[in-house]
């Protein structure tokens, strides 16, 4: 899963964007945005938060939407659009990988902003330096019954 979260994160950045992306092992963010998302294939769930340092939503919506002052509103959308973005792309890599036709992508949603280091543990997690800001990727998985 590693290696398609890495190539969904860089199609989304290097590609469409024009930002540098390096992944990093060791990532601390604080001031961060979240949204979760998930994928729902064969018997399993997927559950991917994204987590968006403050600087990076804004050097988003700089270059998506022209917006140097984005408020909340545009921000939280933002955010999901990232994450729709991202693991949508990730959702093609792994049917085309694993020859899989029918995985379902949720609608993301929204989760807020905080200004702690988040603590969740996550059974993997994806760090990130985009445009030298930092992003992470969480990830759950659940067996469906």
């Amino acid at each position: 899963m590693e290696k398609f979260i890495i190539q969904a994160v860089d199609n989304f950045f290097r590609d469409n964007l024009n930002f540098d992306t390096t992944v990093e092992d060791s990532i601390e963010l604080r001031s961060s945005y979240v949204s979760k998302i998930s994928l729902g294939y064969e018997d399993k769930d997927e559950v991917f938060y994204l987590i968006l340092d403050s600087d990076l939503s804004k050097e988003i919506a700089s270059t998506m939407l022209f917006d140097e002052e984005p408020d909340d509103e545009t921000i939280k959308d933002l955010v999901n659009e990232t994450a729709n973005l991202i693991i949508g792309n990730l959702k093609m890599i792994i049917c085309e990988a694993k020859g899989i036709a029918d995985i379902e992508l949720s609608t993301p949603k929204y989760l807020g902003y905080f200004e702690c280091e988040l603590k969740k543990e996550f059974m993997n997690s994806y760090g990130f330096l985009v445009n030298n800001h930092p992003l992470m990727i969480g990830q759950m998985s659940k067996v469906i019954a």
